[in-house]
């Protein structure tokens, strides 16, 4: 942001897109570094090239979906006083009785370290999505169905 204020754009830019891209685990910080970012390479460049677009406008999109997801989850979390009794909310609510069966054990670690991810606001990439939310993938469908 320093570098926004010294008109230093293209600085700016690269430090911004890359701090969302590679370090930001807080969904919310990530999509104001990433639209502040895409801003000041505009800004920089004057436009915005079609390659780095797509990459920004795909990451935006992508924590949409996570927000989405979040905001289905919230009410679990504030309802707790951690991420582990909202995990076993979520778990209950969301799970089902599918948690009797040992084959599904691999599943249900999988799941659940997704699911604190969501509860938490955390960046998930597209694989920790895939491990919440696909009901081919896992028997916890019903969180899709409340989005």
């Amino acid at each position: 942001m320093h570098d926004v204020g010294l008109s230093e754009y293209a600085i700016a830019a690269d430090t911004l897109l890359e701090v969302a891209t590679e370090e930001e685990e807080d969904q919310w910080n990530k999509k104001v570094e990433l639209e502040i970012g895409k801003l000041t390479k505009m800004a920089a460049m004057g436009y915005l090239d079609e390659l780095s677009m797509h990459n920004i406008d795909s990451q935006l999109e992508l924590l949409n979906i996570q927000n989405r997801v979040y905001e289905a989850v919230k009410v679990i979390r504030k309802t707790t006083i951690n991420t582990d009794g909202a995990l076993q909310i979520g778990l209950e609510k969301y799970a089902g009785g599918t948690l009797a069966s040992n084959k599904r054990a691999a599943c249900l670690e999988i799941w659940k370290c997704a699911f604190a991810q969501a509860v938490e606001g955390k960046v998930m990439g597209v694989e920790e999505l895939a491990d919440l939310l696909i009901p081919e993938l896992s028997p916890y469908h019903l969180l899709l169905k409340s989005l």
